[in-house]
């Protein structure tokens, strides 16, 4: 703590803390920003090395990720302090690829156990992919065709009504026959004269614009007598 203090008094940074919220000062926040992306920037360059082992490799790649989350917390801290704000602008080009939210940077790539994790992820997309293909597909092959997705243009439908009559089968053709005979039979009976079906007869458009006017009169006569 002590050492800490004297070299905030003197502008010197003392080695990172594990933790960001123990730094109050966003200087010194972005100071230790900047260590943490000079580090990575060096394991990064260190891991292209191609007379590294594959353990050393793996170990880089671990040290990277905790160097990669490190820096996260880094640039919340500094936002958190009333710095500017890193997790907008903090973008790297870094060449890594993320698999299962771990990443493997330079050589990893090329180790055994990851090139099978990334050649397993392109088969899921490409299963993925094929799979929605097939439905769009068997979406299209159903009967409901074209326009019941609203793919067709409404002027290029034929309108007409149909001539239903010579598709008739024998049982329609009968019950039709039927119901033209008792349709008949009610006519010959008299029963569509029957009181049942005596409606009042509806006012013509010159009654209802006379009753309209005469309301609009009323109403103005009675409002006139209330002033």
């Amino acid at each position: 703590m002590l050492n800490r203090l004297y070299g905030r008094q003197h502008g010197v940074v003392g080695s990172r803390p594990r933790v960001t919220q123990d730094t109050d000062d966003v200087h010194e926040a972005e100071a230790f920003r900047t260590m943490c992306l000079q580090e990575i920037s060096a394991k990064i360059e260190k891991i292209n090395d191609p007379l590294l082992q594959d353990s050393q490799i793996r170990d880089l790649n671990d040290e990277l990720n905790k160097l990669m989350r490190e820096r996260r917390a880094w640039d919340h801290r500094v936002k958190e302090l009333g710095g500017p704000d890193h997790l907008r602008t903090s973008a790297v080009a870094d060449g890594s690829v993320m698999v299962n939210n771990y990443r493997y940077f330079g050589r990893a790539k090329q180790l055994p156990e990851v090139e099978r994790l990334l050649k397993s992820r392109e088969q899921e997309n490409a299963s993925a992919s094929g799979n929605a293909k097939e439905r769009f597909l068997r979406l299209n092959q159903t009967d409901l065709g074209p326009a019941y997705y609203g793919y067709e243009d409404e002027n290029e439908l034929d309108l007409r009504i149909p001539n239903v009559t010579a598709q008739e089968t024998p049982e329609e053709c009968a019950l039709l026959e039927f119901e033209r005979k008792r349709t008949q039979e009610l006519r010959t009976s008299g029963f569509e004269k029957s009181a049942v079906f005596d409606l009042p007869q509806l006012p013509t458009e010159q009654e209802y614009q006379d009753a309209v006017v005469a309301l609009r009169k009323q109403q103005l006569l009675e409002r006139l007598k209330n002033r």
